[in-house]
C-alpha cells in the first residue's frame, strides 16, 4: 500500500516557492498561476489521502468542467447555493459567469478546503457543514435560482443520497435548476439511483476532464 506524506508535499511545495522566489520571474502571472494550482493540486491531494469516500474524485474539476457547470445557472436575482467546492474551481467559473458575490453561498464539509476557500475568496459566504443538513444552513423564505453540486453523490451511502435528494426536494422550486455532474458519460434520466424526485432535462459530456464527466441539468418532477 502506498502512503503518502502530508509534510514531504508541504516541504516540497515550500522548496519550490523559495526556488522561484529567490529568482528573476520574467512571467509574474504564469508563476502565480503555477503556484495556485500546485497548492490547490497538494490541498486536494491531502484531502482525499484524508477522506476519499467524500472527495470522490482522482483530481480536481477541470476548468473546463467548471465552466460547463456554471453555465447552467440560469439568469435570475434568487440565491446560488454551491455543495462540495473543494479547492473552488467552480466556485471562480461562478463568479467569471456573472453570479453576485451576494448571491452565492458555497457550502463544505472539509476543514481543509473551508479554511482554503475563506481565504481565497474572503467576500463569499463560505459554510462549514453538510448538504445533508441544507435547509439547516441556508437562509429561510428566499428563492433558488439553483445548486450546483460537486457531490460524489453516486458513491456515496445509499442513505446519506437520499438524505441528501430529500434537502434538495425541500428547499428548490419547479423553476429552480439542479446542476451535478457524473463520471458515468452514459445519457442519464436522474441525478442517481435513488432519485424519484427530480428529472435530467438536459446534459452534456466534457472530455477535456480527468476523467471525462457528464454535466446534468435537473428539475423537480411535475408531479412533486
Amino acid at each position: 500500500m502506498i502512503r503518502l506524506d502530508h509534510t514531504y508535499f508541504s516541504r516540497r511545495l515550500t522548496d519550490l516557492r523559495r526556488r522561484f522566489e529567490s529568482g528573476r520571474r520574467p512571467f509574474p502571472n504564469f508563476y502565480g498561476r503555477l503556484m495556485a494550482k500546485a497548492h490547490n493540486t497538494a490541498l486536494f491531494i491531502r484531502e482525499w489521502v484524508h477522506s476519499p469516500g467524500t472527495i470522490g474524485a482522482i483530481c480536481a474539476s477541470s476548468r473546463q468542467l467548471s465552466a460547463a457547470m456554471a453555465g447552467q445557472v440560469p439568469k435570475g436575482d434568487g440565491l446560488v447555493i454551491e455543495l462540495g467546492a473543494g479547492t473552488g474551481m467552480v466556485t471562480q467559473a461562478l463568479l467569471d459567469q456573472g453570479i453576485s458575490p451576494t448571491r452565492l453561498i458555497v457550502i463544505e464539509r472539509s476543514n481543509g478546503f473551508v479554511e482554503h476557500l475563506r481565504h481565497r475568496f474572503p467576500g463569499l459566504t463560505i459554510i462549514h457543514g453538510d448538504a445533508a443538513c441544507l435547509s439547516e444552513l441556508i437562509p429561510q423564505g428566499l428563492h433558488i435560482d439553483a445548486i450546483i453540486s460537486s457531490l460524489p453523490l453516486r458513491s456515496l451511502p445509499y442513505e446519506l443520497r437520499e438524505k441528501v435528494v430529500a434537502q434538495w426536494e425541500q428547499v428548490l422550486d419547479h423553476d429552480s435548476a439542479l446542476i451535478q455532474f457524473t463520471y458515468d458519460i452514459r445519457p442519464q434520466t436522474h441525478t442517481c439511483a435513488c432519485d424519484h424526485t427530480f428529472t435530467v432535462t438536459d446534459s452534456q459530456i466534457v472530455w477535456a476532464n480527468l476523467p471525462p464527466a457528464r454535466v446534468l441539468h435537473a428539475q423537480l418532477m411535475p408531479d412533486r
